[in-house]
């Protein structure tokens, strides 16, 4: 049915969604972890890496159209500099690809990041569910 469709979606939509939260928030306590003063930066590259899925978008048209710094299109588009590299690994923690994190990374700050964005996204979403209804 129509219904069961676009409940289907919006349940594709709402786990997305707080994957994105969750990789962005990681990649912001890594930074700050690793001592980089404004981690917000992070934070955006890692919930924009995916937003192109939401929107059904190729992200080279997507960074295109938005006006974010070079570094975090350079970390999103090509995954480099210290940015590109955190991102990285926090996709490739998220989704389980040991084998493809880098080997200088602090274990327990990815594991505690990790778990604090979990809290941090569920928090979050409830807060907007909250205030929708």
């Amino acid at each position: 049915s129509t219904q069961s469709r676009s409940s289907a979606a919006s349940d594709v939509y709402k786990r997305q969604s707080r994957q994105l939260l969750v990789r962005g928030r990681m990649c912001e306590n890594i930074a700050q972890a690793n001592g980089v003063k404004d981690a917000s930066g992070y934070m955006i590259a890692g919930i924009m890496s995916g937003v192109n899925a939401l929107l059904d978008m190729e992200m080279s048209e997507l960074l295109d159209q938005i006006s974010i710094s070079n570094e975090i299109k350079t970390a999103i588009s090509d995954r480099q500099g210290e940015m590109g590299k955190v991102l990285y690994n926090t996709i490739n923690y998220g989704r389980g690809k040991w084998e493809c994190i880098t080997e200088d990374i602090d274990a327990d700050v990815y594991s505690s990041a990790y778990l604090e964005s979990l809290a941090w996204a569920a928090g979050t979403l409830e807060t907007i569910e909250r205030e929708d209804s």
